[in-house]
């Protein structure tokens, strides 16, 4: 066989042991990233860095964490892992992977410990908003009740003030009718005193009177004692 042909075929040789290894190493990651990045934190995978803190799957595995306790990113971590198995088994010269919707983990986007830390920063904010919320709801309850208590005591306040209004007003006109009635007597006793005083009977008595009078003054008069002479 010549030398061409059998560099030719050991070349196409290694090149599909290469494609299989590549081809089972997806496999095996795969059916790593389908069962669960905790489970292989459990069970010890071949990764030499599985262990590590800072590694990449501690992250993974610490971000799925966090997302299960809140809500979902918008970014599916499925297809983030999809997209990584993908862009690693198509090989560098493959640039299909780069433009399927599940290849996101290109040279720009932010690492797995970024969008880590941004859900952190995500999740505090929301028990930050959660605690104002319920402190703007008790001080609402607190001002809703002070306000009943307001318009309750400013109504009790309002009637009182009305029925001692109502009361008032009744004792000043009983006053007012009393006092009408007690100058229409007076009135009228002065009425009958002046007309019995204008007849002529009671000026011939009037000027009886006044003579009598006269009579007594001029008789204490001469009887007074006077001073006496030597």
């Amino acid at each position: 066989m010549p030398a061409a042909s059998r560099r030719s075929s050991s070349a196409s040789g290694d090149d599909a042991t290469d494609s299989y290894n590549g081809d089972h190493d997806a496999g095996r990651r795969a059916d790593r990233a389908s069962a669960g990045v905790s489970s292989e934190l459990l069970t010890g995978a071949d990764e030499p860095d599985m262990e590590d803190e800072g590694s990449d799957a501690a992250r993974w595995a610490r971000l799925r964490r966090l997302e299960q306790a809140r809500r979902p990113l918008s970014l599916s971590l499925d297809n983030v892992v999809a997209g990584g198995v993908a862009s690693a088994s198509a090989g560098p010269m493959d640039t299909s992977a780069a433009s399927t919707p599940g290849s996101t983990l290109t040279a720009g986007a932010p690492s797995l410990l970024e969008l880590a830390r941004r859900l952190e920063v995500a999740v505090e904010r929301l028990d930050g908003l959660d605690t104002m919320v319920a402190i703007l709801t008790h001080r609402l309850d607190s001002a809703l009740d002070r306000l009943g208590f307001i318009e309750d005591h400013s109504l009790v306040q309002l009637e009182k003030i009305i029925r001692d209004l109502r009361l008032r007003l009744s004792e000043c006109e009983s006053n007012a009718l009393n006092d009408l009635s007690n100058r229409s007597e007076l009135r009228d006793d002065l009425t009958r005193h002046v007309q019995a005083c204008n007849t002529p009977e009671a000026h011939a008595g009037l000027r009886r009177q006044l003579a009598q009078i006269s009579q007594d003054v001029h008789f204490l008069m001469e009887t007074r004692p006077g001073p006496r002479t030597p």
